[in-house]
């Protein structure tokens, strides 16, 4: 068992001394990477895999006529989708956490709902037989900021599996060495009752158009709950992985005030108070980096002149949360 990966070999014998600590009755070695990943290729090459036979899908008729078998419909378990589109977009400069690898789904499914990771996790299959299932979390702008995060973890995930701080680009070229090598999961087939008659085969139909029904009228629902919010209640609501603008400082209110107006703003900013008293204006809500570069190429010069960058929405969402709780601003 191979347990974790250090810069230098004075972190990694501090490591040692911990884990004799906690496995009396086990011998612990200190190893070189190069060592670890000759010694894993002479395994792999030993190994014999077994391709499983293609199962088809096969319906079976009972002599009764009353049952059918087919396959059983179950979920899984998918990384998120808009975060995994956010980290291979992001620039090969920042940094990301690896957590572990992992050779059951089920194993991986367990431990984001456990931690809460799922907001800004991205899991993905890899090695030669695609067995092996790459697990990380967070994109950081330098390796400080992805030491704090961290140390934030829970104790049990850090001590259990020992996560480390990668640069995002590694990630990226494994994930692009190993796209399609998703594990096939094994089939589960079920029995299920069948009825050859009009009226039940109409109810069915019936039943399957109310649902729809439903199904659009709650999305409907949605769209308008969405539409109705602030803007305001949108940004402080935003995933904390999405991006803002921020367009520049200010004194006073009245130069707030007058910036947003002159530069018709007013739609789609929120002011944030800070520490040192001033006032910030955070200019637009973005899913991506790229999105959020297409918007900041659009801004006028009048407004570029005031130096505007991008930055994380999560930062002046907690900047708002600390000094702007006793205020309303519209």
């Amino acid at each position: 068992v191979i347990l974790g990966h250090y810069q230098t070999k004075n972190i990694a014998i501090k490591q040692k001394k911990i884990l004799e600590k906690k496995f009396k009755n086990k011998k612990i070695n200190i190893k070189k990477i190069k060592d670890i990943k000759a010694l894993y290729k002479k395994y792999v090459a030993g190994l014999k895999i077994e391709k499983e036979k293609e199962k088809i899908k096969i319906v079976e008729k009972i002599k009764i006529v009353e049952k059918i078998k087919q396959i059983k419909k179950k979920k899984i378990f998918k990384t998120n989708q808009t975060f995994k589109d956010v980290f291979l977009n992001t620039n090969d400069d920042k940094f990301t956490i690896s957590i572990a690898s992992f050779v059951s789904l089920d194993r991986v499914e367990k431990l984001i709902l456990k931690y809460n990771l799922y907001d800004e996790s991205f899991f993905f299959y890899y090695d030669d037989f695609g067995k092996l299932i790459k697990l990380v979390y967070g994109i950081y702008d330098n390796y400080e900021d992805a030491k704090n995060a961290l140390y934030n973890f829970d104790a049990d995930l850090t001590s259990i599996y020992l996560p480390i701080i990668k640069k995002t680009s590694s990630i990226k070229e494994l994930y692009n060495q190993n796209i399609n090598k998703e594990k096939k999961e094994k089939l589960e087939y079920e029995y299920i009752n069948v009825k050859y008659n009009d009226s039940s085969t109409q109810k069915k139909k019936n039943i399957k158009k109310e649902l729809k029904n439903k199904d659009i009228k709650k999305e409907l629902k949605q769209k308008v709950k969405s539409k109705n919010l602030s803007f305001q209640e949108k940004f402080l609501k935003a995933p904390i992985y999405y991006y803002t603008i921020n367009i520049g400082s200010f004194s006073n209110m009245t130069l707030v005030e007058k910036f947003i107006k002159n530069n018709k703003l007013e739609k789609k900013v929120l002011i944030v108070y800070t520490s040192k008293k001033h006032i910030k204006i955070m200019y637009g809500i973005y899913p991506n980096i790229i999105e959020t570069k297409k918007n900041f190429l659009k801004l006028t010069k009048r407004i570029k002149k005031n130096k505007p960058f991008i930055q994380r929405i999560y930062r002046a969402q907690l900047l708002h949360k600390k000094y702007n709780s006793d205020r309303f601003i519209k």
